[in-house]
């Protein structure tokens, strides 16, 4: 049942009319506190994806690093230290081919006298492949650009994929 409004004169010859059974000054102050307290939860819900987020961004792969990775096999090949450039090779270009192969392979075409890596992206979601973009130059003078696939496992960039030099 709503209670029917009550008559109040405050100013001598007008009368206003006001409803029974409002909110108390308390009961306000409680009714305001519970909304602000349902936003904040509701904001602080909202802020744990876009921590993570921003958490992975600065702590999680670098595509920099696959980048530096690559940078170093190729200064290996360029200062003929293919013993060195085997060992930045992944596992599976290992066991595919001997380092006296590698070794051929490298000396069957020019051996590149500088180099520039110009590009990486990863190639997975999870920051665990990348391909490289890098320039060569050989003694020559010509430059061909090389696409060099990348694989991060064991806490390090290993150089994997087909083409390797």
């Amino acid at each position: 049942m709503v209670n029917p409004p009550r008559a109040v004169t405050s100013v001598p010859g007008v009368t206003t009319m006001r409803p029974r059974g409002g909110l108390s000054n308390v009961g306000l102050g409680v009714v305001i506190g519970v909304a602000v307290a349902l936003t904040l939860g509701l904001l602080g819900l909202l802020a744990i994806p876009v921590f993570g987020f921003f958490a992975w961004w600065r702590l999680g792969p670098d595509v920099d690093d696959a980048k530096a990775a690559a940078d170093h096999y190729l200064a290996r090949l360029e200062a003929r230290d293919d013993a060195g450039a085997y060992a930045l090779l992944c596992g599976d270009a290992r066991h595919a081919t001997t380092r006296d192969a590698f070794t051929d392979l490298v000396d069957a075409g020019p051996r590149p006298a500088s180099h520039t890596v110009a590009d990486g992206s990863f190639a997975d979601e999870a920051g665990h492949h990348a391909d490289v973009v890098a320039y060569l130059a050989d003694r020559s003078g010509p430059r061909r650009r090389l696409e060099l696939t990348l694989t991060y496992a064991d806490r390090k960039w290993s150089v994997c994929g087909a083409d390797l030099i």
